[in-house]
């Protein structure tokens, strides 16, 4: 039921014009997008930290988050580098710079 309950919100969400990025990993991919109701706090300091950062992330690239945006092709790199490495380290100096430049906290 979660996965088709998934692929349904997936679906309404595209349906709108929202991309998904269906190569991010399952919590940060519905929280990105806003699918279910994911809590914005969680019980340890770490994970409400990543959450926190999560979040920045999220409200300052929302805009970007829609089919055919010019700039998803840059979004989709960071954030698989950042989530899927775990490692800010191996975001390019020119991605770095396209994200700052476009006000996306990073």
């Amino acid at each position: 039921p979660e996965m088709y309950q998934e692929a349904v919100a997936i679906y309404n969400m595209e349906d709108k014009g929202v991309y998904i990025n269906p190569n991010l990993p399952t919590f940060e991919r519905r929280f990105l997008v806003r699918i279910d109701n994911i809590s914005e706090t969680t019980t340890t300091d770490d994970s409400m930290d990543r959450t926190e950062k999560l979040h920045s992330w999220r409200q300052s690239t929302e805009d970007v988050r829609r089919i055919g945006h010019a700039d998803i092709q840059y979004l989709n790199e960071i954030e698989e580098t950042l989530l899927l490495n775990n490692n800010s380290n191996k975001v390019s100096k020119e991605l770095e710079e396209i994200a700052i430049d476009r006000g996306w906290d990073i």
